[in-house]
């Protein structure tokens, strides 16, 4: 039977604000008994999921039970940003609902200023369409930023997990660490390969994009209160300061990669964030990439349950189905190196000093 823990831990420093120290809660649970076959496994979710999500507990209990693994996961920078509506705002006049409302729910809603809580009420009992804003209220101490800050959190915590297992004499398989995300959860898979290479061993990616589309436009959320149906847009800070696009389009980015890591890509056919053409021929330029596609004919109702962005998988038994009959190669030596990648704008340097991610970034 797995134990599960949590702690927090220092958090790399915020590279958009000097350098500022942070700290995160990373999750784990342990297999009963730790032994030489003993595996890491780097839970990663995306939008609208969290290591608290009742999916990702029972993933990482059933997961170190049933394929001996040290299950991990983090609250990671800007993820508070990343679930559903919490608090949104919109400006509605009178005009727009005057022939709708009656005089009394005008009243209610305009009578002292606009009131959007009694707005909200009252336009659940029409079939009315309403546009609002989230209030994200990101700073630059904590944001959605989308990749860098976000795949090294991970690092850091897989490095902290590889610590407390050195710092307890307690052996593991250097050659079963596994990452295993959904959508943007799997696109930080591909960053962390990228600013760890040699350290993983296994990517499975379900839907993942190859680059963050909201850095380039805002993300929606449609949901329906009653009789009426709610867009909700998320404008993120990210998608206003200028990010590096050469180290975060992976094409880009694995053109520098000597990729060790074997990758499982699932991607469905209707896909409407990135066409599954374009992802295969990706997969296709990386070394070790095994490309499969979901088409209407791949849909079982049980594992996927539709060809769109996410496969309305089941995560469960989609890593059931890729650990199948796998073999692991066995060491007790971690392969854990600094490493530099160069784009046109700038010198990334990781390194490992310490056993614990640290990025240096240098103009050209």
């Amino acid at each position: 039977m797995s134990t599960d823990y949590e702690m927090n831990v220092p958090a790399h420093p915020n590279i958009y604000n000097n350098n500022s120290q942070r700290e995160m809660k990373i999750y784990f649970s342990f297999p009963e008994i730790v032994n030489e076959n003993t595996g890491l496994l780097l839970l990663i979710p995306g939008f609208g999921a969290n290591a608290q999500s009742n999916v990702y507990k029972k993933m990482r209990t059933r997961f170190a039970d049933e394929y001996n693994l040290i299950t991990i996961q983090c609250h990671y920078f800007g993820q508070e940003f990343m679930q559903g509506s919490n608090r949104i705002t919109t400006q509605i006049s009178k005009e727009e609902v005057s022939n709708i409302f009656t005089s009394i729910e005008m009243k209610q809603v305009f009578g002292q200023g606009f009131n959007s809580d009694k707005f909200l009420q009252v336009g659940s009992k029409y079939n009315i369409e309403l546009n609002v804003n989230e209030d994200l209220d990101e700073k630059i101490e904590n944001f959605n930023d989308m990749g860098i800050m976000q795949a090294l959190d991970h690092v850091t915590s897989l490095s902290y997990i590889v610590q407390i297992l050195k710092e307890n004499n307690l052996p593991y398989n250097t050659k079963k660490i596994i990452l295993y995300g959904h959508s943007h959860g799997a696109y930080l898979c591909y960053l962390c390969n990228a600013f760890a290479p040699n350290l993983f061993t296994l990517l499975i990616d379900n839907s993942s994009w190859l680059y963050p589309e909201y850095l380039k436009s805002s993300r929606f959320l449609f949901s329906n209160i009653g009789q009426m149906r709610v867009n909700t847009e998320f404008s993120y800070l990210a998608s206003r300061l200028d990010f590096d696009k050469g180290l975060l389009y992976l094409p880009d980015l694995y053109k520098q990669v000597d990729n060790n890591c074997n990758i499982i890509c699932f991607h469905g056919t209707n896909d409407n964030l990135i066409n599954h053409h374009v992802k295969k021929q990706f997969c296709e330029q990386v070394e070790g990439c095994k490309f499969i596609q979901i088409g209407q004919g791949e849909v079982d109702g049980k594992t996927f349950r539709s060809t769109s962005h996410g496969l309305d998988a089941d995560f469960i038994n989609l890593f059931d189905l890729v650990m199948k009959n796998r073999v692991f190669e066995s060491s007790r030596d971690l392969n854990l190196q600094s490493n530099t990648i160069v784009t046109e704008r700038f010198i990334y340097n990781i390194k490992y000093q310490n056993g614990v991610p640290l990025l240096l970034v240098q103009d050209k």
